[in-house]
């Protein structure tokens, strides 16, 4: 079994993006409490934003767009 999440989703609404997760897959609800606490626990550890791109990987962004256009539009994907 597998459920699509986008990625955007769970960034901006990472509690109700999980408790989605768990639902899906029939697993223990999460406490939501404890994680928005860690959501707004600062961590050494958090290095920001990551950029990427297909160039970098060798790859042809056109290509990609055109192998998964109905995926990315079903799915509403922004890729910018």
């Amino acid at each position: 079994r597998f459920l699509d999440v986008n990625f955007r989703t769970l960034l901006n609404e990472p509690v109700e993006a999980v408790n989605r997760i768990t639902s899906h897959f029939g697993l223990t609800p999460v406490d939501e409490q404890k994680m928005k606490e860690y959501l707004t626990t600062d961590r050494p550890d958090d290095r920001g934003k990551h950029k990427y791109s297909a160039d970098h990987y060798g790859l042809d962004e056109e290509a990609i767009k055109e192998r998964f256009k109905e995926y990315i539009e079903r799915f509403n994907i922004s890729l910018n």
